[in-house]
């Protein structure tokens, strides 16, 4: 548990593997309480969880509007530089996601739909029967907005039978509520199949790049240089699906660290606080840390 975010486990599905159920909120960019690295700190989460061989699914407040942004990586471009594209064209296509927010994207937009493009996740809101509209989850200020989501990870978005913005909840707007939220409604189909998992045990933390749209015609000329000295049609004769994509991977990486760079991770006061650190502690501690941002003499001793 974090002061940002509670982390559930789900144990007893009937046999099947457990769901653990992220339950985050960001504060707003201008609130004393917003963290940048916040983001970060859920991708190494969910890298940590999906080791112990679970689901995942991401919920809460994101303070982010979205519009109708994509949230997946567009693999067209990539497949033109490795001119394998039975590789890749067999993979389904997400489902298009509708909103109903069309405010210009603001907020943590940008890093919800970069967690949703480096882990895989969707956003169901407006993608999964009950919602097709993408209904706004909040009412505040007079306005109508969208910064409730639910992420799935990759195996359960085909379990994802229904979900519904509770647009007359008695939670929602009324005097006896605080909340100017719309709560989420989620219900998942029965799958009697084993949900299949992507393990990263051998990977202790998520590779980030500090991707540069200025070096990106630099990065797509040197990677197509590096798979040209690749046999691929060899490669697809003699090795198997994993292995060839461990190896185009490999080689993505490479190419993307001598382009780009790598970020730093997430710093470790997100994981090493003492038990007594709390809440309380964190709120102080933040403004300790704007006012000396705002008191240059201090910065200089």
């Amino acid at each position: 548990m974090d002061g940002t975010r509670l982390w559930l486990k789900l144990a007893d599905l009937g046999g099947r593997k457990p769901l653990y159920v992220c339950i985050a909120y960001a504060p707003p960019q201008n609130s004393p309480y917003a963290d940048k690295d916040l983001f970060e700190a859920i991708a190494q989460e969910v890298v940590e969880v999906e080791s112990l061989e679970g689901t995942v699914l991401l919920v809460g407040d994101f303070n982010a509007r979205t519009r109708q942004e994509p949230d997946f990586v567009d693999c067209t471009s990539l497949c033109d530089v490795l001119q394998i594209p039975e590789l890749l064209d067999t993979r389904p296509s997400p489902r298009s996601r509708q909103n109903r927010d069309t405010v210009a994207s603001c907020g943590w937009h940008k890093e919800l739909l970069g967690l949703c493009c480096a882990t895989g996740y969707r956003i169901l809101n407006g993608r999964v029967p009950g919602d097709l509209e993408g209904e706004c989850t909040c009412l505040a200020n007079q306005g109508h907005s969208t910064v409730d989501y639910i992420l799935a990870c990759p195996d359960l978005l085909d379990a994802a039978h229904h979900l519904e913005v509770l647009t007359d909840s008695a939670l929602c707007g009324s005097p006896h509520s605080d909340s100017d939220h719309r709560p989420l409604v989620l219900q998942f189909a029965v799958i009697t199949e084993p949900l299949a998992v992507v393990m990263h045990a051998d990977q202790p933390h998520m590779i980030r790049f500090k991707y540069n749209p200025a070096l990106s015609n630099d990065y797509c000329t040197k990677l197509q240089d590096r798979i040209s000295t690749i046999n691929l049609n060899a490669c697809i004769e003699d090795m198997s699906v994993a292995a060839l994509s461990e190896l185009i991977h490999d080689n993505i990486c490479m190419v993307a660290n001598e382009v780009f760079g790598q970020k730093q991770p997430p710093s470790a006061h997100h994981h090493c606080h003492k038990p007594w650190f709390d809440s309380e502690c964190r709120v102080q501690k933040k403004q300790v840390r704007i006012f000396i941002e705002g008191a240059p003499w201090l910065r200089a001793r």
